[in-house]
């Protein structure tokens, strides 16, 4: 992406460098194992991954050292991607005491991806790592493109967490990618979110199968989230304060007599 740097050049998300991004902020992306190609009737293997774009805006010769981008995914399709360092974002401390790589989110809930290797045996974050750049404005430029990226290396039997493979972890078909820009001279609050902050961005990766036809129990899909109380922030009083929330479902044009049932774990009585 050497030869995309310039914002105010060629953009290769539009230009065919990296083809089919015209729904790119809207659609799914698929990160099914393999592709049945008819041509040749054969089955080609899928190598996922993700890409980051940061944007360092300013005057010419400016520069911003040890940018780093952290991918994570998420166990589940979540509504709960708020920053909280302690649990889904957690991270190993730079000498700042600030995050300087990502780790594993408590309780299992999230999972670092990454460029170079597995979680044991990565180089993303040290000093000249793929994932971890100086961004300088060239003198020509106001502003500068800087590109990061992860393999979604969700198939490989050496990919383990704690002990298991990722898979063990990844209950539903549908997950959850957040990638988040870690820059010691802008640190993230607690508590924002990807949709109202602008080192967080969010992306979610979607394959869900049915039977057609088949019988009544293969046309069902089941899929996780997870959420929490949000916490709504006062600014005139600095203090951080519980608003009531409401989940709500958009059931779309599903056919008619289709019963869905909500399981919340810890929850009595169940919904449904």
């Amino acid at each position: 992406m050497a030869d995309f740097t310039n914002p105010n050049g060629p953009d290769p998300f539009t230009t065919g460098v990296l083809p089919d991004q015209g729904d790119a902020d809207q659609a799914d992306s698929s990160v099914y194992p393999w592709t049945f190609d008819p041509a040749t009737f054969s089955i080609l293997n899928n190598y996922s991954f993700a890409i980051a774009r940061v944007r360092l805006s300013g005057s010419a010769g400016e520069q911003a050292s040890n940018v780093r981008v952290f991918f994570r995914l998420w166990g589940t399709q979540s509504n709960d991607t708020d920053y909280e360092p302690t649990t889904a974002y957690a991270f190993t401390a730079d000498t700042a005491g600030l995050p300087g790589s990502p780790k594993v989110g408590s309780g299992n809930t999230t999972f670092p991806l990454f460029a170079t290797s597995n979680f044991a045996t990565q180089t993303d974050y040290a000093s000249g790592g793929v994932n971890n750049q100086n961004l300088v404005i060239p003198g020509s430029q106001d502003s500068f493109w800087a590109y990061y990226g992860c393999f979604l290396n969700l198939y490989d039997d050496n990919n383990t967490f704690n002990g298991k493979h990722i898979q063990a972890y990844l209950t539903g078909t549908h997950h959850c990618l957040v990638a988040q820009i870690a820059f010691d001279d802008a640190p993230i609050r607690i508590g924002v979110s990807p949709l109202s902050w602008d080192q967080l961005a969010q992306r979610n990766l979607n394959f869900t199968s049915s039977d057609n036809p088949g019988p009544a129990a293969t046309h069902r899909v089941p899929q996780t989230f997870d959420c929490r109380p949000s916490i709504g922030y006062t600014p005139l009083s600095g203090l951080d304060t519980v608003f009531p929330d409401e989940l709500m479902i958009d059931w779309g044009a599903i056919p008619d007599g289709s019963v869905a049932s909500l399981y919340w774990p810890k929850c009595w009585p169940p919904m449904s």
